[in-house]
This record gives structure tokens, sequence and C-alpha cells, in this order.
């Protein structure tokens, strides 16, 4: 670990937010930066499967900035994988298989809309998917859908950050950090500026446990023993993740208790009934693998991004949900303008917007 004593910024957390904010202010913009996690290998980011989805859930909305977040994001992966010699992200088209006749009646909507007309494509006659799969109704293609391999992603980062000395394997303890006029102190060290990206874990954090989360926790299978006949995403009330040698990714699920990286009997079942919707024999999958997740999901579904309204020197960079392999890329570009140059954010990502939740709000905000 470098003997640095003054840094330009300290990051709290190393998972997708933690290992893309990193990498720009050091490798990008030349700050000083030391990131801390006390487990890096373990984080929740893990146990996404990374897919950028333009269109999703029932309905079939548009996600939030998608025409923005997508090229970004290809554009931020593409570059870390040729500056650091790896590859960890693929293009990829989703192959949706109609859940009911309403399903159909959406899509035949959304198809005559021009801000949809990128994302959707094919539409297939029912039972012509391989023969394993079950679509009685038909299926859609859905475009320009990116898939961030997380493990790898983060194994790279973790390598990156090791050898420029930058990470520290440790937990860090808020009562160590002590605001000064300038700055903080943290330890030995002194730096201009803290961000936390503690993902969940934020609503232990005495400076912005004021935020209004809504974690939910997730869990995702990896599965062999049928042959999908396909490289594409496959969704059907859950998804299914091809991947190497045979094997394929499956999830997810959702729930708001028991807020912890432990998979659970009761996810896996949900797993196993879900699929049974779309595969025709799943009584014939070999399951390798179950991981859990915990999404740091916020009240309104949009990022919590900015500076503390009390302390400039502290900010959050968290509440990517579900999306985080898809929004933090062209995120972070503008929070470190934001932090920098002071470009304002925006405000749908904004932590301004939550503002009456912070105690002090009353007094003077």
């Amino acid at each position: 670990m470098s003997d640095t004593k003054h840094l330009d910024f300290i990051i709290v957390g190393f998972g997708i937010a933690g290992a893309l904010l990193s990498y720009r202010l050091k490798e990008k913009l030349g700050k000083t930066v030391l990131a801390i996690d006390p487990c890096p290998e373990v984080t929740s980011s893990r146990a996404a499967a990374g897919i950028l989805n333009p269109v999703t859930g029932k309905r079939l909305v548009k996600s939030w900035r998608v025409e923005d977040m997508l090229p970004a994001a290809r554009k931020t992966y593409r570059e870390i994988e040729k500056n650091l010699g790896a590859t960890f992200y693929y293009n990829k088209t989703i192959r949706r298989i109609y859940q009911s006749e309403e399903e159909l009646k959406r899509w035949n909507k959304r198809i005559d809309q021009p801000i949809y007309q990128s994302f959707l494509g094919k539409q297939f006659e029912a039972n012509t998917m391989p023969e394993e799969i079950q679509d009685p109704l038909g299926s859609f293609e859905i475009r320009g859908v990116g898939n961030l391999d997380t493990d790898h992603f983060l194994d790279v980062m973790i390598d990156w950050a090791t050898e420029q000395e930058i990470l520290l394997k440790e937990t860090f303890v808020y009562e160590d950090l002590s605001i000064t006029e300038n700055g903080v102190k943290w330890k030995d060290s002194s730096a201009n500026h803290v961000i936390f990206c503690e993902g969940y874990q934020v609503s232990g954090n005495p400076w912005f446990k004021w935020l209004p989360m809504s974690p939910a926790k997730g869990e995702i299978l990896t599965l062999s023993g049928i042959d999908l006949g396909t490289t594409d995403i496959l969704s059907k009330q859950k998804w299914v993740l091809p991947i190497e040698d045979g094997k394929f990714i499956s999830g997810s699920t959702w729930s708001w208790d028991h807020l912890n990286e432990d998979p659970t009997h009761q996810g896996k079942s949900g797993l196993l009934q879900g699929l049974s919707k779309m595969i025709r024999s799943p009584d014939s999958l070999t399951i390798h693998a179950h991981r859990a997740g915990v999404r740091p999901c916020t009240d309104d579904r949009h990022p919590y991004n900015g500076k503390h309204p009390e302390y400039p020197q502290l900010s959050v960079f968290n509440g990517f949900g579900s999306k985080g392999a898809l929004m933090t890329p062209l995120l972070c570009d503008e929070f470190t303008d934001h932090l920098l140059n002071d470009v304002p954010l925006d405000p749908e990502a904004d932590i301004k917007r939550v503002i009456d939740h912070y105690p002090g709000a009353s007094q003077d905000q």
C-alpha cells in the first residue's frame, strides 16, 4: 500500500460503483485515490448478472435515460477492457417470450412509438423457439442489450487497484473519520473528499442514513442440464443468461426481508418454479451455484448522488438498484464533473430531491 499521506479522494466500497469511480478518478483524471473495502471479492455486485436492458418490466417501459446510458456504458467498459487487456462486456439480444395476451397487446402498442423502435426488434410466432423452451404465444426481440460479466470485471478491477496500490482491504470505521475545514482526516491520512459507495449498507452511515432506501434481496442460480439452443438472453417471468460450458445463469428473486448475502431455500424454489414456466423439462436441471445479494434500491428507483447538505467534503454515489451495470458509467462521469467542475447533477439523481428527509432540513434547508 502506498504511503501517501494526503489524497484527493477516499472511496468507501469497491463494487461496480466504487471500482468505476476509482478508475475514472485515477486513470482518466489523474487524482490520488484510496479505495477501502473489507472484502471486495464478495461484494453484492457479484450477485448481479450485469444485464443492460433498455426495455423492462411488465409494461415494457424504456429504462431511464437509456439512450445516453447504453452508449456510455459500452464506451467505458470497452476502454477499460482495452487498457487492462481483459474481456468482460458483451453485446447481446434478449428474446422475450410473451406471458399473456395483454403483453402481446403492449408490444403492438410500443412498436409504433418512435422512442421504442431502436430497441424493439423482430416478433416471432408461437412455438418457434428451440425445443426446450415454451413459447405458446410467441416472442419478440429486445435489441441493444449489453452484458457485463460482473465477476470477471470486479476481479480485473481488484487486480488493477492492487497493482496501483490504491485498494485497502479493511472495514471503514466511521469513528476514524474526522471532518476538517478543508477536507477530512482518516487515521494517519488526510483527503480532500470522501465518497461513500456502500450499497445498501449506506443505511448505517451516520452522515447519509437519512436517505430513504428500499433495499431488496435478489438470488440467482447457475444451472446446466438442457440445451437452450441459443446464445440470446431468454426472458419469461425469469431470465436465462447462457454462459460457458453449456451452463446458464437464471434469476432473479425480489425480497425485502432478511437482507443479507445468504442464499435461501425459498429463493431457490422461487427461481425453479419461475423457470418451469419457460423450460419444458425443469427436472433435468443441475444446480452448480446459488448466490444472493442486496440491491441498493431507493424509494423512487432513481440513484442518490451528490454532496452532503452540511458537509460538502462528503458525498454519496449510490442507489443504482438492479441497474448498476447500466447506469453507473454515465453517472460516474457526471458525478466526477460535478465534484471537480461544479457541473450540476441530473435532478432525478441528485440527493437534493430528498433533502426534506435530512434531519437538519427544517433549520436552514
